[in-house]
């Protein structure tokens, strides 16, 4: 019996030793500052957002739909830059249900800008309440969106891109 409560003891000391390092672990990894890809490589900026989204998600959070505009260096920009606008309208004129967030990226935060402002015109002002909206831009963009965004009712979140 002795044997046996000591090995009990033993574990639980294990087990509470691995769930503080496990603790710290993630403790560390939040601290690290994220970099956005300076390219178009679509490996690293999925890399990248998956970051973006851990870091900027709570458990109310149902579903995160991102949306990602590659730089205006790549072939047929124009009708990909039209494509984008038309499935976001159209997904915002159908509704978002409440819980789910929107992510928007891009290497270029002006020209993702210019998507959002378009793609925003087809949300009513309150459309959009209990909706999380992240722009991952730089702070030279921040209003115009804010100012699309808000009306709708989404909770608006800005994640600067370094």
């Amino acid at each position: 019996m002795t044997r046996t409560f000591r090995f009990l003891i033993l574990a639980l000391a294990v087990l509470s030793l691995a769930a503080c390092k496990k603790e710290e672990q993630v403790q560390v990894e939040e601290q690290v500052e994220l970099v956005a890809p300076t390219g178009s490589d679509s490996r690293a900026w999925r890399d990248y957002l998956t970051q973006v989204v851990r870091r900027n998600s709570n458990e109310d959070v149902l579903q995160t739909f991102t949306y990602f505009l590659p730089g205006s260096d790549t072939e047929d920009y124009d009708a990909l830059f039209q494509r984008q606008v038309d499935n976001v309208g159209g997904a915002i004129a159908r509704g978002i249900t409440a819980g789910n967030q929107l992510l928007f990226a891009s290497p270029e935060s002006d020209r993702l800008a210019n998507l959002i402002e378009a793609a925003f015109e087809y949300a009513q002002a309150g459309s959009l309440r209990g909706v999380r909206v992240i722009f991952v831009g730089k702070p030279e963009d921040v209003e115009r969106v804010k100012a699309v965004v808000e009306p709708t009712g989404a909770q608006f979140i800005f994640v600067e891109m370094k």
